[in-house]
Formats: structure tokens, sequence, C-alpha cells
């Protein structure tokens, strides 16, 4: 009865429980799927799954889903009651890059129900188990390279820019009385420094966001360095890595100009950036903090 839990087996597996249809088995002796009327006595019932399993994963995936326009739409659609899976599956075909995050976290939670079931028939055989690895069952992703373009100084979408600079800082500041304030100190800079910008566009040209640094030199150490005043992602875009990208994109322009640090004061809400820079091996110098003082 024991066997060893392949990939391919994996796979097999997966492919047979989501047949609502009809029903499989796992022949543990040829190590192959066997429909129930050829089911023999080294047949094992296979990981239970069934519709409502099914929508309880969705559910998660839009709990984890950061994109907040495919959020609302896939929350709306499970919520539409008769032909829930059709529509959920209708809205993901209208953004591949959310569908194509779809199909990597279905993949790697049924992989880890699959192999939660052959760790609990290795406790009976006392055989050792499988770990589950996550970060391996990662999807890459590699669509940004693929779906979107990174440029450098293109300037056809300025007009764009300066508006999504002004509703940029509405929505960082949006608990301050006049966000608007920073808004005119972005602008003060572009027109002041020479601004360097960085962004992500569709292959239909579309902007999906943004990022704008500017360079100068440390007058007491004379380390070159780019300060980021800048970097914003459409909401519809937002949850797929775009703004981590940019990051990556202006790390390596930093690079190739020999720029020694780069800094990014980040303001307001902008804070939810944090955890991403971090990863980036950015790391926290300085506070700035504010007071209001009222008559």
């Amino acid at each position: 009865m024991k066997f060893d839990l392949t990939d391919e087996l994996m796979d097999q597996i997966i492919f047979a429980i989501e047949n609502q249809e009809n029903l499989f088995f796992l022949d543990t002796g040829m190590l192959s799927i066997v429909a129930a009327e050829n089911k023999n006595d080294r047949c094992l019932e296979l990981p239970e799954w069934n519709p409502a399993l099914g929508f309880q994963l969705m559910e998660k995936f839009v709990l984890s889903l950061k994109n907040p326009v495919y959020h609302r739409l896939l929350s709306e659609a499970l919520d539409s009651g008769k032909g829930v899976f059709r529509k959920f599956k209708n809205v993901l075909r209208d953004r591949k890059e959310i569908e194509l995050l779809w199909f990597g976290f279905k993949k790697r939670e049924m992989r880890k129900l699959v192999i939660e079931w052959y760790n609990n028939l290795s406790d009976c055989w006392k055989n050792d188990t499988v770990e589950i690895d996550i970060e391996n069952m990662e999807i890459c992703n590699d669509f940004l390279k693929t779906d979107f373009v990174f440029n450098v100084n293109k300037t056809i979408y300025n007009d764009e820019i300066n508006k999504y600079n002004k509703e940029a800082c509405e929505e960082m500041f949006s608990d301050c009385d006049n966000p608007l304030f920073f808004s005119h100190q972005i602008v003060s800079l572009m027109n002041n420094k020479k601004i360097l910008l960085l962004t992500a566009e569709t292959l239909n040209e579309e902007l999906a966001g943004f990022l704008q640094a500017y360079g100068e030199t440390n007058k007491e150490t004379g380390v070159s360095v780019l300060n980021i005043i800048q970097l914003f992602v459409l909401e519809k875009f937002r949850g797929i890595g775009i703004a981590a990208h940019l990051v990556d994109e202006i790390v390596m322009e930093a690079k190739s100009r020999n720029v020694g640090k780069i800094l990014f004061n980040v303001k307001g809400k902008g804070e939810v950036l944090l955890p991403m820079l971090k990863e980036k091996a950015f790391s926290v110098y300085a506070y700035s903090l504010e007071m209001d003082i009222k008559e």
C-alpha cells in the first residue's frame, strides 16, 4: 500500500478529484487513477473534494486578494447566488493577471490538500511524511515581464501622471486637512529637479503605474543619491506586484548610474509599502512625525 507521492501523481490526483461527474480511486500497485468500476483491493480513496469546498477555496482567494477592484467584483460574483462558479470565472477572464494569480493560488492550495492526505496515510504506515514547501509552490510572476512593459523616461504619459500624482496625494493623505499641499510639493520638485520617470504599461499602452525620482549628491559624504518621490499603481492593477517590480527597476537603474544610495521618504498611508520595501533590503533610518497645534 505504501507509495511515493511524485509531482506527476499529485497532478493526476488533483485532476481526478476535480471531476465531479465520476468517482475515482488510486491504484497503489499501478500508481494510477482508476474509475470506480475498476476498483480493486489495492485502491485507496482520494482526498475529499466537492463544490462546497471549491466555493470555500474561491472565498479564501478573494480574502487574500490585494487588488481592491477585483476583490469587490469577485465578492459580488460569490454573493450572486445561481451560477456562482461561472460568474467567478467570467470576472477572472477580464483581467489575465488576476486569473494567473487565481491559477497559482488554486494549484498551491490543491497540492497542500493532497500532501496533507498523503501525510495522514504515511502516519498510518509509519512512513516519512512530505514537507509542504510553500515557497516552491509559488507561481512566478513572469507575466509582469510578458504582459507589461517597463520604460524609463517615457514622456507620453505626462498629463496622466500629473493627474495621478494629485490622486495619489489625496489617497495617501486623506486624513489630512489639505492633502493637495503634498501634491504641490511634488509638482514643485518636478519643476525644479531633473525627474527620472519609470512607467509600467500594458501591451495596449495603458498606464498601470509609475515611479518618480530625482538624483543629487550628498554634500557631506559625496555619495550620489536617488530620491524616490512617488510610487503609484492604478487601483485596478494593484496586488499583482507592479509596485515591487518598479522598485526593482529603479534599483537596476541606480546601479547602471553608479548611484550610492536610494532614499524613499514614505509618507501618509504609504506605510503599506514598508513590508515590500524591507523585503527589497530597504531599511528605516528616520521617522517623520506631525502634531497639529490648534487654537
